[in-house]
């Protein structure tokens, strides 16, 4: 299997830091038209970006879930707070109840996932 050049992995590794795809071009070396077409026409370079991209979000959201717990009871704080300006008070009672909301439709899209992933793997199972 072809693997990345230099050049290619520096590209990655700068437009997960970078403010913009001009930007990490400049910072590794590439024209814009150069990072584009390997995303369009390398299928190798397409895959690392795509696995390079998911790692760095699976790290942020592995930070955000430890701190949740944290966010919630500053967020609980603030809203019990009867010393709070009331816009503050409104504005941590709607995002606790917005991001509970987001977690019940998370739990279960995951249940439902892994429950089509079992029947999958028991298909194949059968056909075996």
């Amino acid at each position: 299997m072809k693997q990345l050049t230099r050049k290619q992995q520096s590209l990655i590794i700068n437009m997960l830091s970078s403010a913009n795809v001009e930007d990490a071009c400049r910072s590794a070396g590439v024209s814009r038209s150069t990072c584009y077409r390997w995303m369009k026409d390398d299928p190798v370079f397409r895959r690392e970006w795509a696995d390079a991209k998911a790692a760095s979000f699976s790290e942020a959201i592995a930070i955000l879930s430890r701190a949740a717990t944290t966010f919630a009871q500053t967020l609980e704080q603030i809203a019990l707070d009867s010393t709070a300006p009331m816009t503050a008070r409104v504005s941590a009672c709607r995002a606790g109840l917005e991001w509970a909301t987001r977690g019940v439709d998370s739990e279960s899209t995951a249940a439902d996932a892994r429950e089509l992933a079992d029947e999958l793997r028991n298909l194949k199972k059968a056909r075996t």
